[in-house]
């Protein structure tokens, strides 16, 4: 039964991406080289895609490959345990993505993590920090793909930021995701479309888990 939901949250968003940017299915198919037959069964959700699939669905729609992987249910199921911990668990799924395509993942560590973090939210405090953030956001932000939850937490983070609410502490948590955003060069760079921006979507639900806390 939850094959089957999954499958069908890939192909609600798959078809509103199709209608979104004017694409056919036949469009696609050639784009993508996957055969429309294939394609359409996905999007009814009779089959299954692939890692492969969702890579080239996400590199001809220009989203975020990770937004596609979720739909398609090969996000592991979580215990109410292992949720409280949650960014263990987005990291070892991070590191299980960056596997599957090759990529060399030993930096991606919670170490790393938080000094990047640590870094960045001193620097968000500067004068040129904050000038970074009011005048590169947007233009990176347009440049990440079409609206996702990934894109919603991020404005959601800019305007608490720009209206600085919240104690010192949290707006320097909000400061140093939004840094790590801008800068294309990270653990991931940017420019690996489409998993380039991963480790920018842990730091986010990082940053967000410890505002919670």
């Amino acid at each position: 039964m939850r094959h089957n939901k999954v499958d069908n949250e890939l192909g609600v968003q798959l078809r509103n991406l199709l209608k979104e940017k004017s694409i056919s299915m036949r469009s696609l198919s050639k784009q993508t080289e996957i055969d429309t037959a294939t394609i359409s069964r996905i999007i009814n959700g009779k089959r299954k895609a692939n890692l492969n699939h969702l890579e080239s669905f996400a590199k001809s729609l220009e989203v975020p490959v990770v937004d596609l992987i979720e739909a398609a249910g090969y996000r592991a199921e979580t215990t109410k345990e292992e949720k409280r911990t949650g960014i263990d668990m987005e990291l070892k799924y991070t590191k299980k993505l960056l596997e599957a395509y090759e990529i060399e993942q030993e930096r991606l560590t919670m170490e790393n993590i938080e000094q990047e973090l640590k870094v960045h939210q001193e620097y968000s405090q500067t004068e040129e920090g904050r000038k970074m953030i009011f005048t590169s956001f947007k233009e990176k932000l347009k440049k990440s793909g079409s609206a996702n939850s990934f894109i919603q937490q991020l404005e959601e983070m800019y305007h608490r930021f720009r209206s600085q609410k919240g104690s010192k502490t949290e707006v320097a948590l909000l400061g140093g995701a939004l840094i790590y955003f801008i800068l294309t060069i990270d653990m991931i760079p940017d420019y690996m479309f489409a998993i380039g921006f991963l480790d920018d979507v842990l730091i986010v639900k990082y940053t967000m888990l410890l505002l919670k806390c």
